[in-house]
């Protein structure tokens, strides 16, 4: 039976070091990194016998959805439709990740059910 999984992580190139040998019953581990960082982590499960000869390796990046986005703003509308535009998120409020997509939402009133109109 397996009694250790060994974890490795490279923040951004600075090469590999051990940041855990949790126990083999635990099936996460919290790996501590830094907002738009890259990472490769690398992992390694040993028993009796020894550790695993082949690395299980996944790159990543360290980030969370954006955060926050400055309201779209009008530019111009005819009778049939309007046209806005925004501001891509910048910094700390990417996430730490670059931003692939935009969904925009509109209400027709002010307390209405908003419903998706651009993805």
């Amino acid at each position: 039976p397996l009694d250790f999984y060994g974890i490795w992580v490279d923040p951004a190139g600075r090469g590999f070091g051990r940041v855990a040998t949790p126990s083999a019953k635990d099936s996460s581990h919290v790996v501590p990194c830094t907002l738009g960082e890259q990472l490769v982590v690398r992992m390694k499960a040993r028993s009796s016998v020894g550790w695993s000869l082949s690395w299980t390796e996944r790159s990543t990046v360290c980030a969370v959805a954006p955060l926050r986005m400055e309201p779209p703003h009008w530019e111009a509308s005819s009778r049939t439709s309007i046209t806005v535009a925004w501001s891509e998120p910048v910094g700390a409020n990417t996430g730490g990740a670059p931003v692939t997509g935009y969904r925009l939402y509109r209400a027709l009133g002010q307390d209405g059910p908003f419903h998706r109109v651009y993805e």
